[in-house]
């Protein structure tokens, strides 16, 4: 997995280069998003889900998303392959997780901090 972040390092990040081996597999955990609340994924195969965290030990999910690569603008709660997902929303941290046997391949996220 690649990190990088952009700017003053806080208000934008992004992972890439993730890929996955089981159902439920844990694909990317990102700790503190307070500084982001836009977070745009990809993936190349397979499929995932989001969960989230407002208090960084209690999980919920799976997080909506918006499918920015599809026809319909009803959110979904598991990914669409090889088709970018959007997520709004202010949290104290995100996980990614496989959703299904086939592996997801080249995961990548985007967090930022919307302008304002």
């Amino acid at each position: 997995m690649t990190a990088t972040t952009f700017g003053d390092g806080r208000n934008t990040a992004a992972f890439s280069g993730i890929t996955g081996t089981g159902d439920n597999d844990t694909l990317l955990t990102i700790g503190d998003v307070t500084q982001q609340d836009t977070f745009t994924l990809l993936s190349t195969g397979g499929v995932f889900d989001v969960e989230g965290t407002l208090d960084g030990t209690n999980w919920s999910g799976p997080v909506s998303m918006s499918d920015l690569g599809g026809t319909s603008t009803a959110p979904v709660l598991v990914s669409v392959a090889a088709h970018i997902m959007g997520i709004a929303g202010s949290f104290k941290g995100l996980r990614v997780l496989q959703n299904g046997a086939t592996n997801v391949t080249n995961l990548r996220v985007l967090a930022k901090r919307s302008a304002s």
